[in-house]
């Protein structure tokens, strides 16, 4: 059975992580003040009715001089961490989700699509262990572990057979499945320590769908279904696919389970890519992309939405493809350093706008 949400602590045991961010990190801005200035208007603090909540403790809040980062500590409760798909992109949210567990933010509950359903099942399972055990993941992620059918059959040559023999997808889930249970925190949603939630669609009436109970691996394996890449899956008789063709950034339904304040970790880019994609695949996930990335601005408005909504910039440069694993330990550390620099702006800097009354 469900166990009680984990008691929040502030010092977080992450030696693979200490290590990996205390060696020399690939950063895109010299110093703390360019870094902050990067981020440009598209992370931010979307607040219910355009200004800070006041919720529980936060009622005298001195929004001009209280840290994001101390907001986060005790935001209105429950509190949802709600992350986005992206493929290979997903490597972000590891270090997105060390400086947040760094700055003291915990979750009350967890809703994830595609690769965010998968990081997001770990968090579930253990907030504390969570991003030790995604860099376990990451590490050993690559395109051909992920994406082919058989492992020592050549990505061009396996899509040719896969696609002859299937004639829906032209990726086998065999690696993808493999991958999941292998590194599955749970056998079932009940196994795990907070509330979860993964996003799919159903594949005819092309509805988003949330899956909280039952086999664990099943769901995360349909919410990645990338429609045409992977083959769709069966649970209880309706086929799915990826749970981000409908539901990239589920904040809707992080609040429809309850959440009264919400922390978006979107591991898309902000910026277009700077060429055209090359190859089939690329192609295809490019208009993917495109397309889902139209359900981003209902996503992060906190008025529609009824609750405070923080949306934490990206750190994915755009000349990285959702199927690049080449370059997950940059991703991780960039999401680390961009997070955290943008947690210690004040309430009123990421507002932009005076304190409440």
């Amino acid at each position: 059975m469900r166990k009680d949400a984990p008691t929040p602590s502030h010092d977080v045991g992450l030696d693979q992580t200490e290590q990996l961010v205390k060696r020399p990190l690939i950063t895109r801005a010299g110093n703390k003040s360019e870094l902050l200035d990067s981020f440009g208007s598209f992370g931010g603090f979307h607040p219910r009715n355009g200004r800070p909540p006041k919720s529980g403790t936060m009622d005298s809040m001195d929004a001009s001089s209280q840290s994001l980062s101390s907001w986060l500590a005790n935001p209105p409760r429950p509190c949802a961490f709600v992350l986005s798909g992206g493929g290979a992109y997903g490597a972000v949210q590891v270090g997105m989700l060390k400086a947040l567990f760094d700055a003291g933010a915990r979750p009350d509950l967890v809703v994830g699509s595609s690769v965010g359903a998968l990081n997001g099942s770990m968090v579930a399972l253990d907030p504390e262990g969570s991003v030790d055990r995604l860099v376990d993941v990451w590490r050993g992620a690559s395109l051909d572990s992920v994406f082919t059918g058989e492992r020592r059959t050549p990505v061009g040559v396996g899509m040719v057979t896969q696609l002859a023999r299937s004639r829906t997808s032209i990726f086998s889930d065999r690696q993808l499945i493999a991958l999941i249970e292998r590194h599955a925190p749970a056998n079932t949603f009940s196994e795990l320590s907070l509330p979860f939630t993964a996003m799919v669609t159903d594949r005819l009436t092309g509805v988003a769908r949330p899956i909280s109970d039952g086999r664990l691996s099943r769901a995360l394996a349909a919410s990645a279904a990338i429609p045409g890449v992977l083959p769709p899956v069966d649970i209880d008789g309706t086929s799915y696919v990826d749970g981000g063709m409908m539901a990239m950034f589920p904040t809707r339904q992080a609040r429809a389970m309850g959440a009264e304040s919400i922390v978006l970790l979107d591991a898309t880019p902000s910026d277009p890519r700077p060429a055209p994609p090359e190859g089939l695949v690329d192609g295809l996930i490019h208009t993917l992309a495109l397309m889902v990335r139209a359900q981003r601005p209902p996503a992060v408005d906190a008025t529609a939405i009824g609750c405070p909504i923080v949306d934490l910039p990206s750190a994915t440069p755009p000349e990285v493809t959702a199927f690049d694993f080449n370059r997950t330990h940059q991703l991780i550390n960039d999401g680390y350093h961009r997070t955290r620099g943008f947690l210690e702006r004040g309430i009123d800097d990421v507002f932009g706008q005076t304190s409440p009354s």
